[in-house]
């Protein structure tokens, strides 16, 4: 629903077009899913959909375009600035961090520390936990170099030396 509102008739049957058609939103969905377009979203009608960390990118570089969407602005809760609160006081805390600062090399594991992941976190699982605190930190001058270079770095994107 949230679609059409924002793309008005875009996901509508054609002898209907006062009904949204759960189909083309899916289909959007998927396209938008497809490594050719920048995997923008991950996930699937049963589990849900979400943005990447590459979708997020994508909609901050063309925002003039989404102005519409983006015109109301969206606050923080109080739960969600605790949680960026804990977050980067954890991060402040760990070797990665400071190595960062230093500019010496960030292991593999250190890295995985800033997301709170494991050997056994995999796929899919391990996509979203690097994604969601991207997205909570990527906005912070400060932050946003380091934990693109984490996300890197634990998403086995980016050679690590040290491992």
């Amino acid at each position: 629903m949230r679609a059409n509102e924002l793309a008005p008739g875009r996901f509508t049957w054609s002898k209907y077009p006062d009904q949204v058609s759960l189909e083309h939103v899916r289909v959007f969905l998927s396209d938008a899913k497809k490594k050719k377009n920048g995997n923008r979203v991950e996930g699937d009608g049963t589990r849900g959909w979400h943005l990447t960390a590459s979708g997020t990118s994508w909609a901050k570089k063309h925002r003039s375009r989404l102005a519409s969407v983006l015109e109301e602005r969206v606050r923080l809760d109080q739960q969600t600035k605790r949680r960026l609160r804990v977050e980067l006081s954890r991060i402040r805390q760990l070797p990665a961090w400071e190595k960062f600062l230093d500019g010496r090399t960030v292991s593999r594991r250190e890295a995985e520390a800033v997301f709170r992941l494991s050997d056994y976190v995999r796929g899919l699982r391990r996509r979203l936990l690097i994604d969601r605190t991207t997205s909570l930190l990527q906005d912070d001058e400060e932050f946003a170099p380091f934990i693109q270079t984490m996300a890197a770095l634990a998403a086995g994107t980016q050679e690590d030396r040290n491992d």
